[in-house]
C-alpha cells in the first residue's frame, strides 16, 4: 500500500519520534512510504533509507492575520500538489493544526485521510481558537480520526461517531543494549523527568517537590532531559530554589536510553499529556515510576502501586511524599521496577502496528 504521511516537520518531539518509527515498521512490511514536511528542517530522528522524505519549506511564521491567511494558501497549496505527485492509497496527518490543513488541502481528491491527534484535545489551550473551530468542522471530513487513550476516545465518539478510534504509541525496548554494557553494580541515585521544557510538562512543579526533599536526600540528584521555551525560567527556578548542582538541566537527545538506565526513579509532572512516550520508555527500561494522574495517558500506563504510583494532578505535596517514600525504600523501587516492563507486552510495537494495519485496511476499503 501506498501510504503519504503528513507533519509540521521533524524535530525532537514525541509525535515526531512515533511517527519516525512508525514510517520505518510500515516500510519494513513493504508498504511505499513518503513523509511529507511542511518545514524544511532535517529530521532529529533517523528515517529508513526507504522512506521518502519530502520537506516543503512552507512553515513560515506570520505577524499579521493577513500573513497568516497568505502563509496558510501556500502550505494549502503545496501540500496539495505534494499529496496528489506521491499518489497515495492513504494519507496520515500527526498533530491538530497539520491535520485540519491536510483534510482541507485533500478536498475533492476521493482519498482516504486518517489524521491522528497526539495530545489530550479536551486540555490543550495551546490551540487557538480559530483552529478549535477549525478541527470541529473538518475531522468529520476525515476517514478516520486516531486517539491514544480510551479516555479520550469516550469524549470524542458523541462527537464523531465511528470514525474515531483509538490506537496507543508502541512500546520498545531500546534500553536493553545499553543495560547489556552497564557493569556498575552501585545504583546511581538520579531522578530523572523528559520532556520538551513548556507549562505542558509540569517540571516546575517537580522542581519545587525536589526543592522540598533535597535536604533530606543529600546523595540524590534531578536530571531534566529536553529543551524548550521554558528552559531559562526553568534555570531561574533552580538557582532560586538553591538546587544548582543538585538539579541539572541537559538539553535535548535522539537517545535518552542511556540516561534511563543509570537512573534509579523516573517522575512525570505533565498537567496533560497524550500518551507519554518517556513514561512508557522508562517503565520498559525498567524504572520505577512516578506520574499525576493527568488528563489523559498514566492511568492508562500504570498500574498504581503494581508499576508505578499514580497522585492528584499537580498536587505538590503529593509528589514530595511520593518521591520522599521511594528515595527512601530501594525495596519500593525494586518492586515497582520488577513490573514496570510489562508495558513492552502490554503496548508491545507489532501489536499496534496491527491495529494501524487494520485502519489503513478499513479507511482504504471504504473511501
Amino acid at each position: 500500500m501506498r501510504l503519504t504521511l503528513v507533519i509540521s516537520g521533524l524535530g525532537s518531539g514525541g509525535a515526531e519520534r512515533v511517527l519516525c518509527r512508525l514510517a520505518n515498521c510500515w516500510v519494513q512490511r513493504d508498504h511505499e512510504v513518503t513523509l511529507l514536511t511542511l518545514s524544511c528542517e532535517e529530521p532529529f530522528y533517523q528515517l529508513d533509507s526507504q522512506v521518502r522524505h519530502v520537506a516543503l519549506g512552507v512553515d513560515f511564521a506570520s505577524s499579521s492575520l493577513l500573513e497568516a491567511l497568505r502563509a496558510n494558501a501556500m502550505k494549502l497549496r503545496s501540500l496539495r500538489r505534494a499529496i496528489a505527485d506521491s499518489g497515495p492509497d492513504v494519507v496520515v496527518s500527526f498533530l491538530d493544526t497539520t491535520n485540519i490543513l491536510t483534510l482541507f488541502a485533500t478536498l475533492g481528491m476521493r482519498l482516504p485521510v486518517i489524521v491522528s491527534e497526539r495530545i489530550d484535545p479536551f486540555h490543550n489551550n495551546e490551540l487557538r481558537r480559530i483552529w478549535r473551530v477549525l478541527r470541529r468542522v473538518s475531522y468529520p471530513l476525515a476517514a478516520k480520526v486516531v486517539v491514544q487513550t480510551e479516555a479520550v476516545l469516550a469524549r470524542m465518539k458523541p462527537l464523531l461517531g465511528k470514525i474515531v478510534t483509538a490506537i496507543p504509541n508502541p512500546v520498545v525496548d531500546s534500553g536493553a543494549r545499553h543495560r547489556a554494557h552497564d557493569a556498575s553494580p552501585a545504583e546511581r541515585k538520579w531522578i530523572i523527568g523528559i520532556g520538551r521544557l513548556t507549562e505542558q510538562k509540569g517540571f516546575d512543579l517537580l522542581l519545587e517537590a525536589f526543592a522540598r526533599i533535597a535536604a533530606k536526600h543529600v546523595d540524590w540528584s534531578l536530571r531534566i532531559l529536553g529543551d524548550g521555551p521554558a528552559f531559562a525560567s526553568l534555570e531561574r527556578q533552580i538557582r532560586n530554589l538553591g538546587l544548582e548542582g543538585r538539579a541539572l538541566l541537559l538539553g535535548r537527545t535522539s537517545d535518552p536510553f542511556p540516561l534511563l538506565v543509570e537512573s534509579s526513579l523516573f517522575v512525570m509532572s505533565s498537567r496533560f499529556e497524550g500518551f507519554p512516550n518517556a513514561l512508557c520508555e522508562a517503565m520498559a527500561c525498567g524504572l520505577p515510576v512516578i506520574s499525576f494522574d493527568c488528563p489523559s495517558g498514566p492511568s492508562e500506563i500504570i498500574r498504581n502501586r503494581v508499576d508505578g504510583i499514580l497522585l492528584p494532578k499537580e498536587d505538590l505535596s503529593a509528589l514530595a511524599g511520593a518521591m520522599d517514600s521511594l528515595m527512601s525504600d530501594p525495596d519500593k523501587r525494586k518492586s515497582l521496577a520488577t513490573h514496570s516492563p510489562e508495558i513492552i507486552q502490554r503496548f508491545g510495537l507489532e501489536r499496534v502496528l496491527d491495529e494501524w494495519e487494520q485502519l489503513f485496511s478499513e479507511a482504504h476499503e471504504g473511501s
